[in-house]
């Protein structure tokens, strides 16, 4: 089924999400084995000298499962994209989970593993009860037949994971009681009966958009979810734009939190190369802001596109964008003199922001003497 799939993906624009294949066949003279052969696909931090491997979605959950920043927005949106060039060929992934998605040099998202890929019928279904059984979605075990709400599924379980951490239903095992060929059927019904906890009950600063668009993606009717990778993809953006007020005092466990400094900033910088002409906002704000802390906090230290950062980010604060109130302008002030004063960057503007901090707090006093 691979090859009838990369076939029919082949010079369409769901192409540049897949790794090449470039042969393939069988070795008469090695026992009838199977052979591929495939692009490659470099890592971040790759020279000409070296070629270090692709992160996986499941290596970069475990650096971001809490942090509920909009690194949950990009690679939800970069992925689902991904998937909807597979859906807009008719083609429905079957196999969706954070192994099976890899990140280029660019960031670039490549979905691998379509071995169990297949075209949709003329029902509008893909028959069989194909996949791994954490991710499928129920009806897939069930009734033996999947679409692209099906896929929806799968993203909402990784999305969770995002936010969280965890699969909802990685504590799912048979008993010993049930026959091996009937595991995947009661993983199913045990899931689709399940009453699933929000993923702000395990992870920091989920916000209330997020636990309900990834519910809605893991609803057992499959006619309730988004009914396909690009409409998903929709709502993230159209809820990330609507819900994406910043409290700067938030960043206080950002920063206390082990990071890859490097790895991070990768990530976020994504997110403001493709910002394009659009009107900066909390979100551009919140990942400026996060993007000039990593810059510091890498060795070694990246300060003079960091202070570029922080002045575009201080020109959004003294309009009032990215910020609610005196308090959280001087926890944003305070955090990042903080960062300098943590880095021994003191050259840059760390009196300034103290200063600023200062002034913040001075006006919460004058506010509240005013108002009571």
């Amino acid at each position: 089924m691979s090859a009838r799939v990369y076939d029919r993906l082949e010079g369409s624009g769901a192409a540049k999400y897949l790794v090449p294949v470039y042969d393939m066949g069988i070795l008469p003279e090695y026992e009838g084995r199977g052979f591929i052969v495939m692009g490659l696909v470099r890592g971040a931090g790759s020279t000409p000298q070296e070629c270090l491997a692709p992160k996986t979605m499941a290596e970069l959950i475990a650096n971001w499962h809490a942090t509920g920043t909009a690194n949950f927005t990009e690679n939800m949106r970069r992925i689902c994209e991904a998937v909807g060039a597979l859906h807009e060929q008719n083609i429905i992934h079957r196999d969706l989970k954070p192994d099976n998605i890899l990140f280029s040099e660019g960031g670039q998202v490549r979905l691998i593993d379509l071995g169990l890929a297949a075209e949709l019928g003329p029902d509008g279904y893909a028959h069989g009860g194909a996949g791994t059984h954490s991710y499928m979605a129920p009806e897939t075990g069930l009734e033996s037949r999947s679409n692209r709400a099906s896929d929806v599924y799968s993203l909402g379980l990784i999305a969770y994971e995002l936010l969280a951490g965890k699969n909802p239903f990685e504590h799912l095992t048979p008993p010993g009681t049930v026959p091996a060929e009937h595991h995947c059927e009661w993983i199913q019904r045990e899931k689709a009966a399940a009453t699933i906890l929000k993923p702000s009950e395990y992870g920091r600063y989920v916000k209330a958009w997020q636990d309900d668009l990834v519910l809605l993606c893991l609803s057992a009717n499959a006619k309730t979810r988004p009914q396909s990778a690009t409409e998903l993809r929709e709502l993230i953006e159209a809820q990330g734009r609507s819900g994406a007020a910043v409290r700067a005092a938030g960043w206080k466990d950002w920063i206390a939190g082990p990071r890859n400094w490097s790895e991070e900033a990768g990530a976020i910088q994504l997110i403001l190369d493709q910002w394009g002409n659009k009107p900066r906002d909390e979100v551009w704000f919140d990942a400026a802001t996060k993007l000039a802390v990593c810059r510091l906090s890498m060795t070694p230290p990246d300060a003079r596109r960091a202070e570029i950062l922080l002045k575009e980010a201080e020109d959004l604060v003294l309009r009032g964008i990215g910020v609610q109130d005196y308090a959280d302008r001087a926890a944003w002030y305070g955090e990042l003199a903080s960062v300098m004063e943590n880095v021994g960057r003191l050259d840059l503007r760390r009196s300034a922001f103290r200063d600023s901090q200062e002034k913040a707090l001075m006006n919460i006093g004058i506010s509240r003497t005013l108002t009571s």
